[in-house]
């Protein structure tokens, strides 16, 4: 007995001596350890190359906070730009003790100057996923343990993003001159407001979610309210969330009014003359992977005032599958 006691006794000495020497080691390091540390990470995620050719700094703590300047993610061989993305700055911190409870909570995140180049080819490859990566079980499987992370502070400015599609030729773009979060209080709801263009078209965002406290306990509904303002299209989410950091028991009503549906499709890159007006409603419901579209209710108003109405379901949001639309009046050919 004694015996073993001493070797418990060891064991434990030992562990606390290698705990110690990492928080001593970590403390210590230089920030280009960190610099190479965070290349390897990220390299293994993505399959692509990483620099780092600006200033590279890294706060060990809780709450560490990393900052980058001129950082950027090198494209696969076969894309047509060397680059898959490039920011002046990025400044992330994140809290490390939600972590063991399987929540990421990032207090502050500042982007600025973000080129985000996506492009699928010819053969159906995507310049964002990892060259041989696992069958679809195990990107299921993973999909199904993946975090979402909590946001309190966000700072986004001059991002663009630009997505080819090589097999259909088709090209969007999404240009956001700003996205900002604002809470008064730890305690307050988080305002967000943001403003950019889709395929040219300007878009505004305003809403307003819940407090982090409020996702973190999950002792009630995460309440969160969204509107998009786009060339007279207007778009509202409202609703709440049972589990936010998972994602699951989404319960929203969405309402969107078009006051020209051709330009509205046309924001699309879709081109369909039809000079009306619409509105939608429907409620969403489910975990974000399998998110079910119900009572959904649409109505269509020709310039000559026939009208054309639609309702249904669909049952996997994301998918794009299960859709059951029955229609009732009709629409005359001047209405194209």
């Amino acid at each position: 007995m004694r015996r073993a006691m001493t070797v418990v006794l060891w064991a434990l000495g030992a562990l606390l001596l290698s705990t110690l020497a990492a928080v001593i080691f970590l403390a210590t390091a230089d920030d280009d350890f960190y610099r190479w540390a965070m290349q390897k990470a990220i390299e293994g995620k993505i399959g692509n190359e990483i620099r780092v050719d600006g200033s590279f700094s890294f706060d060990v703590g809780l709450e560490p906070t990393l900052i980058v300047t001129d950082v950027s993610i090198e494209n696969p061989p076969w894309a047509n730009k060397k680059q898959m993305a490039r920011a002046d700055r990025v400044e992330i911190q994140i809290v490390l003790k939600e972590l063991f409870s399987g929540t990421i909570q990032i207090p502050r995140l500042v982007v600025e100057h973000l080129d985000l180049y996506l492009e699928t080819s010819a053969d159906g490859e995507n310049n964002w996923e990892v060259a041989g990566a696992s069958s679809e079980e195990d990107a299921t499987a993973a999909q199904e343990d993946l975090m979402y992370p909590l946001f309190e502070f966000v700072s986004l400015k001059d991002i663009a993003v630009t997505y080819v599609d090589r097999q259909s030729g088709q090209v969007t773009e999404i240009l956001l001159d700003f996205l900002q979060t604002k809470q008064q209080s730890s305690d307050a709801s988080i305002e967000i407001q943001g403003e950019g263009s889709f395929n040219r078209q300007p878009f505004k965002i305003t809403g307003r979610f819940g407090a982090i406290e409020e996702a973190l306990s999950a002792a009630a509904p995460y309440p969160l309210e969204l509107t998009l303002q786009s060339s007279g299209l207007v778009i509202d989410l409202k609703g709440t969330v049972e589990n936010l950091p998972e994602a699951e028991g989404f319960d929203t009503s969405l309402v969107l009014r078009i006051p020209s549906i051709s330009q509205a499709l046309e924001t699309l890159n879709i081109e369909v003359p039809l000079a009306g007006i619409g509105e939608a409603s429907a409620r969403l419901r489910g975990n974000l992977g399998s998110l079910a579209v119900e009572d959904i209710v649409i109505e269509v108003i020709g310039p000559s005032g026939q009208e054309l109405h639609a309702q249904g379901r669909l049952a996997d949001l994301m998918q794009g599958q299960g859709l059951g639309l029955e229609f009732t009046g009709n629409l005359g050919p001047e209405a194209f």
